[in-house]
């Protein structure tokens, strides 16, 4: 099974337990982005953040994602 067919398989139901990890991800890169949690339901939302901090980072701002 390639990825296209799992996430459209889950996207119908299948794979509850993987689809439930995938909010929770979700929910927690959210948070150590100190985004709020709307920001998962919004994919627009959420590329135009990781852009916006992608820019940060080129530009020379400190990026420890680890500290």
């Amino acid at each position: 099974i390639g990825l296209t067919r799992l996430y459209n398989d889950v996207e119908d139901g299948a794979y509850a337990e993987l689809a439930s990890a995938h909010v929770a991800l979700d929910r927690a890169v959210a948070a150590a982005y100190g985004w709020p949690e709307s920001t998962i339901e919004d994919r627009l939302d959420t590329a135009r953040r990781l852009l916006h901090r992608n820019e940060q980072i080129r530009d020379g701002a400190t990026y420890d994602p680890f500290g």
